[in-house]
């Protein structure tokens, strides 16, 4: 989200809350496109325990098939 990298640019420090609890079906891992039918998710999937409370910094992507689908949907829209 590009507007998380204007929030960097106009504070003195900018601080990566990693520690906290992952929250599922949140930004962290999705972002959204605009197409020519309308905005689309893109998610990158993600393992975590939920029932753990998993820290952000402890969440893994879980494998690597979501790639060429997420580039692809980039290229085309």
């Amino acid at each position: 989200w590009k507007g998380y990298f204007d929030l960097m640019a106009y504070v003195d420090e900018f601080v990566f809350y990693d520690e906290v609890q992952y929250t599922k079906g949140d930004w962290r891992n999705r972002n959204r496109i605009k197409t020519p039918q309308g905005l689309q998710w893109l998610t990158v999937p993600v393992k975590f325990d939920f029932s753990r409370r998993t820290r952000v910094c402890d969440v893994e992507v879980d494998g690597d098939r979501w790639r060429a689908l997420h580039w692809k949907t980039i290229t085309l829209n």
